[in-house]
């Protein structure tokens, strides 16, 4: 049904669609198109089989219309679980692009709202830059995208390697870091060791 398949430990976390609202635009002109072609109908029959002709194009363009608006829209998803994102790219009926992303190989992952009705519907595009600093994965018109954040955030962390490198984290996931660190160890276990850090230094 969803076209994955989970590999073992891995368990799914969360299914991502654009909202709602984007369909409902995608499908308003096609159901236009449908209800002034009805409420012509009259006229055009009396036109004779070339009137017939154009009600049935006009009926027949809307209706695949409307089936590939809602193709698109529901086979188009963002999938997170515990190991891995998967991006399903629906372009068509027929065309899609499947791209998967460990959480290791995330290097920065942020939000952005654009216009009045994003802003209005709490909705937002979500962004993954990959650590080779060249390709970008882009999920655009999410519903509560500051929750999808927390919550990728929340698994990339464990997907850092030990030993590996800070210099390419920003500095609110460093904050993020200290505050989780903070969380686990217990504040006085955790002073202790800030002290111990300042002492060396």
């Amino acid at each position: 049904m969803l076209g994955l398949i989970l590999s073992d430990n891995e368990r799914l976390i969360k299914i991502i669609r654009r909202s709602p609202i984007v369909l409902g635009l995608n499908l308003f002109f096609p159901l236009l198109i449908i209800l002034g072609t009805f409420f012509l109908m009259y006229p055009l029959f009396i036109w004779g089989n070339l009137g017939i002709t154009i009600f049935s194009s006009l009926i027949l363009i809307s209706l695949i219309w409307i089936f590939r608006a809602a193709i698109v829209w529901y086979w188009q998803r963002f999938i997170i679980t515990n190991q891995r994102i998967i991006d399903f790219d629906q372009q068509g009926i027929l065309k899609k692009v499947v791209s998967e992303i460990p959480y290791a190989e995330i290097k920065n992952a942020y939000y952005e709202n654009h216009g009045l009705i994003q802003l209005i519907a709490r909705l937002g595009n979500f962004y993954l830059i990959l650590r080779d600093n060249k390709t970008k994965i882009e999920f655009r018109d999410i519903k509560t995208p500051e929750r999808i954040l927390e919550l990728v955030g929340s698994f990339r962390y464990p997907a850092r390697q030990p030993g590996g490198e800070f210099t390419d984290w920003s500095s609110q996931e460093l904050v993020n870091l200290v505050k989780k660190l903070k969380i686990e160890l217990g504040e006085r276990q955790f002073n202790e060791i800030i002290k111990e850090i300042a002492d060396h230094y």
